[in-house]
């Protein structure tokens, strides 16, 4: 029996939706700003750039820093996220189970396609999906590299997501996710949205971008997908 999905393609974030990596990422931020001899930022601060270019989220925390001593802190950040960060990363609870629904629905004619679009760097998200079972789950993994536009920007869509799914029209897209790098980027592409309040993301900033849904665990977003 084929899927009466009314989406044709779900674009879910990582961080803060599909895992909950929030503490780990705060805790990169401030090992990196006591790496480099800085007083490092309020657990809130550093929640605030989640989400965001690194490099960028390192020049907000401290616009002080060069373009290059930026870059200089973003590697030093990494070293520690490899080195502790990935073997922190667990998924929320209900992921699985909603990801199987979803693929059982498209194994029998159904849609819709399932893709992950995140800002964070793309050999870290790689690895990081590897590292929770989900490496084979996805047709598409975007994430952050030179050259690639970001979320919010729309241009995104144009970027990497019409390459690999053709036609899809916006209208017929669901984007996932906690920050308001996501809403922003539906709203910006006219695409419908769906909030995960259980992530990382201010409440208020998000709301603003008016989602279609807002789900309060992963495992509500199977009632929207397949209604």
């Amino acid at each position: 029996m084929d899927s009466i999905s009314p989406y044709d393609l779900i674009l879910i974030d990582f961080d803060g939706t599909l895992a909950d990596t929030g503490k780990v990422i705060i805790a990169c931020i401030r090992e990196t700003f006591a790496h480099f001899g800085a007083t490092p930022p309020s657990p809130e601060k550093a929640r605030s750039v989640i989400g965001m270019n690194l490099t960028l989220g390192m020049l907000a925390l401290r616009p002080e820093l060069t373009q290059e001593q930026a870059e200089a802190w973003t590697k030093q950040y990494r070293e520690f996220y490899w080195g502790q960060g990935l073997e922190m990363t667990t998924l929320f609870p209900g992921v699985l189970e909603t990801l199987d629904a979803i693929e059982r629905a498209r194994g029998n004619g159904g849609n819709p396609a399932l893709a992950v679009l995140s800002n964070k760097n793309q050999q870290v998200l790689e690895a990081s999906l590897d590292k929770v079972g989900l490496g084979n789950r996805f047709a598409l993994v975007s994430g952050d590299r030179e050259g690639r536009r970001n979320k919010p920007d729309p241009e995104l869509f144009s970027q990497d997501i019409l390459p690999v799914f053709s036609g899809v029209e916006p209208a017929k897209v669901l984007v996932v996710g906690d920050g308001e790098q996501d809403t922003g980027f539906a709203h910006n592409l006219g695409a419908e949205c769906c909030w995960a309040s259980f992530g990382m993301g201010d409440r208020e900033r998000c709301l603003a971008h008016a989602p279609k849904y807002v789900i309060d665990s992963f495992a509500e977003l199977k009632d929207i997908v397949l209604p």
